[in-house]
């Protein structure tokens, strides 16, 4: 990988010539040497640093501008996401079809951790119902990624977006009834807080974390209230599936 980069990306290139790196050491180059990369640094230095020629920072962006988040792909073939911009300007960040699939593998592989085959096969032939409760009203990675891996496994989903009245909420929730819950904790709260004032009726099979931290504090009452185990993604806009956690003695509590 970082061979091709060396000879593809024009960003690499220069970067890892300026740190004294070039192709007769950068298979035993120590990773200390090798140069530092960040979210501005690779925003920055987009067009640069990729190694197709059919995408700049700037199309993508009008992309977005004057296009549905409908999860269709840019040009056919990539699919892109952007950061909620908490940190100044948005950043667009592209997956081809290759790595968007691995990608959804990944997280599908959390969401169904410590679960038997036989469980799995159940849950699967039962038909999973998916609530996803967070910001719906863009290409959020997570969103994006949520919509097309339930896509994959053949389950029925509802989004709920944490700008509509909770009375909505309330509505659909128990309407629709689903049995796992994925979105940012801080929602999923509001939805235990529901739950608990009996204002929805919930059985919860998996509650998926996604999108803020998850202290330990939040995850026990979420296991309490909602009666599921708490699967909790880490991941980021640029590399959507970087981890999973759960707790090691999770017991349902009835």
């Amino acid at each position: 990988m970082l061979v091709y980069a060396f000879r593809h990306s024009s960003y690499y290139h220069r970067a890892f010539v300026r740190a004294g790196i070039d192709e007769s050491n950068i298979r035993t180059a120590p990773l200390t040497t090798l140069p530092v990369m960040d979210k501005q640094i690779l925003l920055h230095n987009f067009d640069q640093l990729i190694t197709v020629p059919d995408l700049t920072q700037d199309e993508l962006r009008h992309f977005d501008a004057e296009t549905a988040a409908d999860r269709s792909a840019y040009k056919g073939k990539y699919h892109v996401v952007h950061s909620s911009g908490s940190t100044g300007r948005p950043g667009y960040f592209v997956y081809d079809e290759t790595a968007w699939r691995t990608m959804l593998f990944g997280i599908i592989r959390v969401a169904l951790w410590g679960m038997s085959m036989k469980e799995i096969v159940k849950l699967l032939g039962a038909g999973p119902r998916i609530a996803y409760i967070a910001a719906t009203d863009g290409r959020y990675g997570r969103a994006m990624a949520v919509g097309d891996g339930i896509d994959g496994v053949g389950a029925a989903q509802i989004h709920l977006d944490i700008k509509q009245p909770l009375e909505q909420w309330v509505a659909e929730l128990n309407k629709f009834k689903p049995n796992i819950i994925i979105g940012y904790p801080s929602a999923v709260k509001i939805l235990g807080e529901l739950v608990e004032q009996g204002r929805v009726k919930l059985s919860v099979m998996r509650v998926i974390s996604c999108g803020e931290p998850l202290g330990a504090g939040l995850r026990r009452y979420l296991e309490k209230v909602l009666g599921g185990a708490v699967i909790n993604v880490y991941g980021a806009s640029e590399s959507l599936a970087l981890g999973g956690g759960r707790r090691q003695r999770y017991a349902p509590v009835r």
